[in-house]
């Protein structure tokens, strides 16, 4: 408990892939705006790995009530998602709040990772506003070049969840006008989160 108290956060979720473990990761995006930009300062506060489907499911339960996540992003088409349904079965048998799922949302009706890219340049570029301390995310993200950005995103899921959940707080987020014509907007995310 650090007694931080967040404007939102934004949990996303990435399956394993061939050899790499699923991830689970949650964002959470600071109350004040950044002195000369129109983002908040969002810090990476809970990075969680592993290569089984029902432990990550037990993991976003947990950091689910410790955190006030409401919703996780993940792609709905994938195969994980059945596992959590059939995890939500058995919570729902012993009157446990269920995991939600909802998909990404798109930037101009496209998820690829190209695009998610532009997110993490946009708040990396110029002033930094995305802090993912010594997470596995970084040290991913910083092995990647610029072929790999064409590839799927599921291929990286540490990467893909650190995407997923920034996609939530900035392309959800109605009070950011530079993504207005850029992308979906609705209101926020998720409710105010601490810890």
């Amino acid at each position: 408990m650090t007694g931080n108290i967040y404007r939102r956060v934004s949990g996303a979720v990435a399956w394993p892939h061939d050899i790499k473990p699923g991830v689970v990761t949650v964002l959470a995006e600071h109350k004040d705006v950044v002195p000369g930009t129109d983002q908040h300062r969002v810090d990476l506060v809970a990075e969680f790995r592993h290569e089984d489907h029902d432990t990550l499911c037990r993991e976003m339960a947990a950091v689910q009530e410790s955190l006030l996540v409401d919703i996780w992003r993940t792609p709905l088409a994938h195969a994980g998602t059945r596992l959590v349904q059939l995890f939500n079965d058995q919570r729902q048998r012993l009157r446990l709040p269920c995991i939600d799922l909802a998909s990404p949302p798109a930037m101009k009706g496209s998820r690829s990772f190209r695009d998610y890219d532009r997110l993490v340049d946009r708040r990396t570029r110029n002033i930094k506003t995305l802090f993912f301390g010594e997470s596995q995310a970084v040290l991913e993200y910083n092995t990647l070049n610029r072929d790999d950005l064409g590839r799927k995103l599921e291929e990286f899921p540490v990467v893909a969840a650190m995407l997923y959940a920034l996609a939530g707080l900035d392309l959800e987020d109605g009070d950011m006008s530079a993504w207005q014509n850029n992308g979906r907007l609705s209101g926020n995310t998720h409710s105010v989160g601490g810890y």
